[in-house]
Parts: structure tokens; sequence; C-alpha cells
């Protein structure tokens, strides 16, 4: 744990549809002074962003471009014949597309129009699953691309020509690939877990242009192997300008290893945790690795040796440098669901401190003895099942109907009112019981291992669903807030140890109606007449008297006048709301009128509870 968190200047979201993976953002200049961030969506969506450093503002992207196929990768590099600017390679899955960035400065306020020009594009034999640009066979001033396919096959392309197609031997699966530009080698993760190059030159000599190259099966010699023994999460080639050396980086589920240009180890690092991405750089001759942990935790390493570490507030699945205007060496996070973040290492002090760890061995014996007697002296409260939350609230289209503060009390004095015998019958699922029986055990289940259903209708929950009974149209909404201890929700014996309820699960369950085309018609001119409906509904709304007080009046604040209150009153100075069934002496209704001023006064009070429900 770090006592440091990441300090964020600029953020953006995508849409809640997007999803993205490490290929789905680069840091590229563009012909330019400064960086720019490029992200792309598996839902086809490219976004090009020059963030500043007051925070998003909409300026800042200024490219958004949606395709009619998901990205898989995206990469830049000098792409076009006699052009030594910068292009933008986009992969789909069956389709290369090399675009153009063409800004074009404004002369007026609306400032400067950027958009995407497309270059050419290559359609795939095989369906892709990565890619690497960089000068292959020793280039000058122009890269070329490298498609690897899902089923091994390595597709060249020099700039605007296609060129060949080779089959890798005894291939499963494709794994990260990158390029080595001193040896002149691509790199990537074999069958068995092993780290394997192949020069180039290698790989032109063995592809076969007048065959498939899946069934020509050439016999392709490795440059070198190291047997690595684990998955590969992913691997970067740094390169060190000084001293003119390649390092690879390679970021396994459990190691982080170094390895030279020619497959000797330079370090191994053993990870205690398990890591999402990383990013790697070289400064001075030393190697630099950032490292994005599941326990949303950055990580700093100078070789082996861990240089700083800070607490991300989302995990991100992609880690980059970015060089903006004004900012150097800022950090750009992205997420898998598409939020977008440039940030920094502050020193800003997290005061989350983890709790010691208890690992208690359960006596299996000793538990089901206890819940044997659990059984014995614990008995459920009616609306049991209600008072598990705090308050329940219904919301159509974004806009709340009803809201039921302390619901399993309303429900109780409802039910004990309105509901008859064979009624209250009917509700046994929903943990209530008529007053005159005697309560079931609350914790008794079929499996006898403590767990139980309840089955609760929304009408005892809410007036809207009671009193209105025609078709609801729009999105629904059921809030439920969890009461802060279950106390309320059974009685246990005196001395006996109090019980802790846990929700495993909740479904809500509503019928559907399906409409017929002609109907369904009238229904859409009923709705863009935008007609308001009016739905009446009896509302109860409780007013509890806080104490006790020595006063024979008393005067609660209401929304609106009531046309009745229900005035209950408990004769017990002490007990708890289960007992309520037991201490109940006096239940009056006021039927009051519209224009009265003065709700109701109360001569005799005792000291737990006085609620008024407004009907």
């Amino acid at each position: 744990m770090s006592l440091f968190k990441i300090r964020q200047f600029w953020y953006t979201t995508s849409e809640d549809d997007e999803y993205f993976d490490q290929n789905s953002l680069i840091v590229s200049r563009f012909n330019s002074d400064f960086d720019y961030i490029v992200t792309a969506s598996h839902s086809g969506v490219l976004r090009i962003f020059n963030p500043s450093e007051n925070g998003f503002h909409p300026n800042d992207a200024i490219v958004e471009k949606i395709f009619d196929h998901p990205i898989l990768q995206i990469a830049s590099g000098r792409l076009v014949s006699g052009n030594q600017s910068m292009q933008l390679a986009v992969l789909h899955p069956k389709l290369l597309a090399i675009y153009s960035l063409v800004i074009t400065v404004g002369k007026i306020e609306h400032g400067n129009q950027s958009y995407l020009q497309l270059l050419y594009e290559h359609k795939l034999r095989r369906s892709a699953a990565n890619f690497v640009v960089g000068p292959f066979g020793g280039s000058q001033n122009r890269d070329f691309i490298c498609v690897q396919s899902l089923d091994g096959i390595f597709s060249f392309f020099e700039q605007e020509s296609q060129v060949t197609h080779v089959a890798l031997p005894d291939f499963l699966l494709p794994g990260p690939l990158d390029y080595i530009v001193k040896t002149d080698s691509f790199i990537t993760v074999s069958s068995d877990w092993g780290i394997v190059t192949y020069k180039y030159k290698n790989l032109s000599e063995a592809a076969d242009e007048s065959t498939d190259p899946i069934y020509s099966k050439p016999k392709l010699i490795s440059d070198w192997f190291y047997y690595l023994g684990e998955t590969v999460t992913d691997i970067q080639v740094t390169n060190d300008i000084i001293n003119r050396e390649s390092w690879i980086v390679i970021l396994g589920e459990k190691h982080l290893i170094c390895l030279t240009d020619n497959g000797m180890p330079k370090f191994m690092k053993k990870l205690d945790y398990s890591p999402i991405c990383m990013h790697s750089y070289v400064i001075d001759t030393k190697v630099f690795t950032l490292i994005t942990a599941e326990t949303n935790m950055l990580l700093v390493y100078e070789n082996t040796t861990l240089k700083w570490s800070a607490q991300f507030d989302c995990l991100p699945i992609a880690i980059h440098r970015v060089f903006l205007k004004s900012i150097k060496g800022a950090l750009v996070l992205l997420t898998e669901e598409g939020r977008l973040e440039c940030c920094y290492l502050g020193t800003e002090p997290s005061f989350f401190v983890a709790p010691p760890l208890n690992f208690q061995e359960i006596d299996f014996v000793t538990a089901e003895k206890e819940l044997v007697d659990l059984e014995k002296v614990m008995t459920s409260f009616n609306s049991s099942g209600v008072f598990l939350f705090e308050s329940v609230a219904h919301e159509l289209n974004g806009r709340e109907i009803e809201k039921v503060r302390d619901p399993g009390l309303t429900s109780t004095v409802k039910s004990l009112l309105t509901l008859n015998e064979y009624e209250s019958k009917t509700l046994n699922t929903a943990g209530w019981n008529w007053f005159g029986g005697t309560l079931p055990s609350f914790v008794k289940t079929t499996d006898n291992d403590g767990t139980f259903n309840l089955l609760i209708p929304l009408h005892n929950l809410f007036g809207v669903f009671a009193d209105y009974e025609n078709v609801i149209m729009g999105k629904q909404k059921i809030k439920l807030v969890r009461a802060r201890n279950d106390e309320n929700c059974y009685i246990t014996e005196t001395g006996e140890k109090k019980a802790a309820i846990t929700i495993s699960s909740i479904e809500l369950k509503v019928k559907y109606v399906y409409l017929n085309d002609m109907i369904k018609l009238n229904v859409f001119e009923e709705i863009a007449k935008n007609k308001p409906i009016f739905n009446a509904y009896r509302n109860w709304e409780i007013h509890e008297l806080p104490a006790l007080r020595t006063t024979k009046r008393d005067i609660w604040t209401i929304n609106q006048t009531p046309p009745n209150i229900i005035n209950l009153e408990n004769s017990h100075s002490e007990g708890t709301i289960p007992n309520l069934h037991k201490k109940l002496t006096n239940c009056r209704h006021h039927k009051l009128s519209w224009c009265s001023c003065s709700i109701v006064n109360v001569y005799k009070i005792y000291n737990y509870i006085v609620r008024v429900l407004s009907n």
C-alpha cells in the first residue's frame, strides 16, 4: 500500500458501450512539437486528443471518427512513399487502413479544423490479431507493417504494396509482437511459453507467394530462444540511443524480465502481485519500467529497484508517457471502460489503512449447534423482510414517483389496518403473519443451512402499485437502502446473541405486456402528443415523536394537510419495534377536512413511538 496517490489534471470518458485493451492507446507527435493521444475502441470509434493543463475542454478532442468495423490496434509511422511525415495505421479484423491527420489552421475564432484522410488500405486474407510498424530490412526514413493473424500468419506490407506471407512453425495462439531495430528481428511468444525471435531476412526467404502459407509449412530457423515458463502480458523493445543498445522488457504473469537484443538476461524481478500493463523507457542508460497492478497501484522500477509507488483511483488497462505543450513526461492512462486520464506522480498522502487479516478456522460442529439453538429461540417479526431496508424508492423514467421512509413500520401499520385474515395469509412469503397467530421460526429452511427466501409484493411497499392498476410504460427503477442493523427483523429471548442477516441476491420480477402492431401504433401516437398522465394513489407518510415530553400538545410539520390520520401509541417505555404488536394500546383514526388548521392533540403518549401516517 502506497502513501501517495496519482494526481490527475485532465480526464475524459467515452460512451457506455465501448471497451478497450492495451492496444487501444498510442502517443504520437504527428509532425508537431508535442504529443497527441489516440484511442480506439472495439466499437470502432477512434479519437485524437490534444490535452491541456486546465482540465478537459471540448476543443481538446480534435478528431472523432466512427468506423464500420471494430478497431483491434493502432500505430503510427512513416507509411507513405516519398513522404517523411507520420501517418496513422488502423487495424480492423479484415482490413488495414492508413490515414493522415490533416490540421487546417483556422483564421476565425472557431479554431482549427482537423480530420483523418484515407491514404490507402489493404484487405487481409485472414482475421488479424495485432501488428507492428518498423523500418524492416534496414530501410531509411520509411516504415513497413507486419500483421499477425489469428492462425499464425505474418503478412508484410511495404507501404502501398503487399509483399509476402509466412506461417510460423508450431503455432497455437497469437501473442505480443514487437520489432528489434538493431538486429532487424521480430520477437514474439511461442506456444510453449518461450520468447522467440526471427530475422526479417529469414522470414522473407521462407515466404512463398504461390501457395497458401498455412499449407506450405516452411522451415523457419529462429535467431534465438529464451524459455520463460509463464504467460506473457506484454513485450516492449526499448532503445538506448547513447549506448546504441536495445533492451527487451517482458512483463510476465509473475516476473519482470529484461533481455539484451541477443537473448541474454540483463535482470529479472519476481512480482508479488498480478500485473495488468506496463510501459518501459530509458533515461541516462537506465531502464525504467512503469507497471500497474490489479490492486490499483502504479510501481516505478529502475531495473529491479522499486523507486516509487502510487495509488490509482481506477484500474488502467494501458499506460504511456506523454509530452504535452506545458507538461513534459506526464502519464496517460486508459481504463477498459474508456476513461482517459492525464496525471503525474504526486505527494498527496492516502489515509487508507488496510484492515488486519484474520484467518480464523471455522468449527463446523460448533456452528451447526449454534444454528440449531438459534432456531429454537428466534422468531420473525411481521414484515421482517421489509425491515431489512431503511428506505425504498420507485423511479419512472428518471423521476422519483414515491419514496417510503422506514418501510418496515409503514407496511406493518398499513397491513394491520387494511388486510383481513385471508389477505394476511397470502403475504406469508413476505414475512407477514396474522397477529392472532403464532410467529414461525425465522431461519427455518429445507436445507437447514440458515438460508431463507422472501417474496415481497411491490404493492406492500408502494402505494402506486396498490392503487394504480394500469400498464406503466417507461424505464422503472427500485432503490433499496439497507438498514443499519437487523434488530427489528426478529425477536429473541433475553440474553441471546444478536443475529447477522446477509442478503445474497435480490431479484425484481414484473409482468411485461407485448403489444401487437396496431395497438403499438396507437400507443406511439399518444406518446407523441406528450399528454400528462395523472396517477392517483394513496401515500403513507410517517411522523415520529422524537422523545417523551411533559407537554400535552405536540405539533408535527407535514408536506400537506392529510384527509386521514392514524395515531398509534406504545404503552411500554422500553422495547424494540418487534414488540410493537404486543405493546399497542391505543389506535385512533381522525378524519380531517381540507381547511383544518390543527392536526390532532395527543393527550396520552408513552415514550417509544407515535406515528402519523397520511392516507
